[in-house]
């Protein structure tokens, strides 16, 4: 569970802040909420305060004044007073003109090249350029969003995305990966003028793709307070992520989003006939996830390989993002777009705050989520996470509501995206139709297909469709087998959804290998425990045996004395000891044999462990064997004596090994033949 903090700032006479831990678990969440929400009414008083100080000392009648002055001692008073004025719920501006970047929105910046006067741009648009899709906001502001295309075909394709990430450990169930089919609403035909222009323009060749919009910042405290408070609320902090809020309270600002949005610009929406439109909401898991590893400016391959994303500039994890690093902790979340993006060009992907999903939260079974909904379901980590915690894989459960109400976490923010409808009006119901029939006829397509490959490869002639699987097809590898099928296949969604069964195959093998080391580093622990197992039995025999062997030296020696003595008293002494060496001796020779059956047993357990071992890849033993000598490099007698049962067991792997006719090293160096006497 996370550790809640937040520090908020109030107004205490000369505008100084002091801060104010709260705090922390679930049971507070309702109490931090509160004091949030009274904290932020005094910052509002602060800045409409600073507003009214700013225009008189820009008035002429009245001299400057420093921004720094220290306040009187009515300005608590003034603060009072402000909360008896009506603000509007929105306040509309001019609306923009131009789709194709951020400085149709900005106000000029001025003649001395510096920020535009009132800061703007950083409160929506820090970090412009040309692949930008703005949209306008009330107050002048704007959403700035980056087109997505999903490589998927037609309306009814999707492509299998592998999310989560490799969570071996206890956390496996929350994060383990699993497949998720990934496919959008919108295609390139559904957008148009500027929009469908600019959008035109960025997709290239991939023109043909899915597509969706995401935001390319997290929803700014300006942008939120544009919608939801007036333009009279806008102050200092608008730049910061906000957060704070209830997952109903980001759809309350989505609502009024989209209709102040259908009002004031409807162009900005993809429009279909029947009066269907475009619409804003938050991001699906898959969307987010996507989005978040590069999209379409990365292959899929590589969005499995990275735990991030590619990273060509090699740049630290914290030069994209803030969260808590070890030996330090983010205080709070920080302004829009200050670090480095990812590959679609989006900001603040890991840390600053967490971002609330379209999905309830679901357990990964490991190939799946499992079908229960649950809480609130949060990615992209915070400035509270540590650095695992925000890589796009990961997944974190808030509760909806707690014992207090709805729940409201000081680093909960959102992100948005501009989608559509799947059955927007009665031309797209059509083209679905369609899909669907070609879909039904996949696989009978497939069928021929493996005819024709059937035929390249045993070059007998296409067989009926009823045995259209020849043995010397079948037989081989099924990633070969895909391969040979690939160019008879003609149709577009055919082939992508082969190519899917590929890449399919290859996260099964690569799966399967994790699994296959995992079970062979289990086994090779069982032989390694069971070689120091027979070791420590051996030692605790053998002083068994050198016991017993003194003792029967003592009563060889005792008898001796007993026949040589004549007098009486001795005698009955040496009999004494005799007496006891023959108990002694009556005990430990038992105990000899137990040692022996334990041994027997022992060695048939390590000899059956070692010929299962021994099945596994040499490259994967020497591999295992390395990460092994690395759990043991301690000076202590334990780490020395396993040390001594590794040396033994790879002498006795490769003695194994090298007695079946391979010639294998299984570590590092290269071990020595072993002797007859070894073996």
């Amino acid at each position: 569970m996370f550790i809640l903090k937040l520090k908020i700032f109030a107004v205490v006479l000369a505008f100084l802040a002091a801060p104010l831990v709260l705090g922390s678990g679930d049971a507070r969440a309702q109490d931090v909420a509160e004091e949030m929400k009274q904290a932020l009414e005094l910052r509002r008083d602060l800045d409409n305060i600073l507003s009214e100080r700013k225009a008189a000392q820009e008035a002429p009648q009245k001299p400057a004044q420093n921004a720094t002055q220290p306040a009187t001692q009515n300005a608590p008073q003034k603060a009072d007073d402000t909360k008896t004025k009506v603000i509007p719920r929105i306040n509309p501006e001019a609306i923009p003109k131009s789709v194709s970047g951020n400085q149709a929105q900005a106000p000029a910046p001025a003649q001395n090249g510096e920020p535009p006067q009132n800061g703007a741009a950083k409160v929506f648009n820090p970090r412009p350029d040309e692949t930008d899709i703005v949209v306008p906001m009330p107050c002048g502001l704007s959403m700035v969003f980056k087109l997505v295309a999903v490589p998927a075909a037609g309306y009814l394709g999707d492509v299998e995305l592998r999310q989560g990430v490799l969570a071996e450990n206890e956390k496996g169930f929350v994060e383990r990966q699993f497949l998720t089919p990934l496919a959008s609403s919108l295609k390139l035909e559904n957008l148009a003028g500027e929009l469908g222009a600019k959008a035109k323009g960025l997709l290239g060749e991939k023109a043909d793709y899915q597509l969706y919009f995401i935001g390319k910042y997290e929803v700014s405290v300006g942008q939120w307070r544009s919608v939801m408070e007036g333009c009279e609320a806008l102050g200092p902090g608008a730049e910061l992520p906000m957060a704070g809020i209830s997952r109903v309270e980001s759809l309350e600002f989505l609502k009024a989003y989209n209709e102040w949005l259908l009002k004031n610009g409807p162009q900005f929406l993809p429009a279909f006939k029947d009066k269907y439109v475009g619409f804003l909401r938050l991001p699906t898991e898959a969307e987010w996830e996507y989005a978040a590893r590069g999209g379409q400016m990365v292959t899929l391959e590589e969005m499995e390989k990275e735990k991030l994303f590619p990273n060509p500039g090699k740049l630290s994890l914290s030069e994209f993002g803030f969260f808590s690093a070890e030996g330090g902790e983010e205080t709070g979340p920080k302004p829009i777009g200050t670090l480095a993006p990812n590959p679609l060009g989006l900001y603040d992907i890991p840390g600053n705050v967490s971002e609330l999903c379209n999905d309830s939260y679901k357990v990964s079974t490991g190939d799946r989520l499992q079908g229960t909904e649950g809480g609130n379901l949060l990615k992209g980590g915070s400035y509270l996470s540590s650095g695992g915690e925000v890589l796009p894989g990961s997944r974190v459960e808030t509760p909806k509501y707690t014992a207090q109400g709805e729940t409201k976490l000081p680093y909960m923010g959102i992100r948005i995206v501009m989608s559509s409808p799947n059955t927007a009006d009665q031309r797209r119901n059509e083209e679905l139709k369609v899909d669907f029939k070609n879909l039904a006829s996949v696989d009978q397509a497939t069928q021929n297909a493996v005819g024709k490959a059937a035929t390249a490869v045993t070059g007998a002639q296409p067989q009926a469709p009823a045995t259209l699987e020849p043995a010397a097809l079948m037989a081989l590898e099924p990633v070969e087998r895909i391969n040979r099928l690939m160019p008879f296949v003609e149709s577009a969604g055919q082939k992508v959804a082969l190519s899917s069964l590929l890449r399919d195959f290859a996260n099964y093998n690569e799966l399967k290998a994790i699994e296959t080391k995992d079970q062979a580093k289990t086994l090779f622990d069982s032989v390694l425990f069971a070689a120091y197992g027979i070791r420590d039995t051996s030692l605790r025999r053998n002083q068994v045996i050198s016991n017993l062997i003194r003792e029967r030296a003592f009563l060889d020696y005792y008898m001796d004395n007993l026949k040589s003595t004549k007098n009486a008293q001795k005698k009955a002494e040496i009999q004494d000891l005799i007496n006891q060496s023959n108990q002694v001796i009556a005990t430990l020779t038992p105990e000899v044999a137990e040692f022996n059956a334990a041994l027997e047993n022992q060695f048939a357990y390590y000899k059956t462990s070692l010929q299962f071992l021994t099945q596994y890849e040499p490259k994967l033993l020497a591999t295992i064997v390395n990460q092994t000598k690395g759990e043991y490099q301690g000076t202590d007698s334990y780490s020395v004596s396993m040390n001594n049962s590794l040396e033994v067991t790879i002498r006795d792997i490769t003695s194994f090994l090298n007695s079946q006719g391979a010639s294998v090293v299984i570590d590092k160096v290269a071990l020595p033949a072993p002797t007859p006497a070894q073996k």
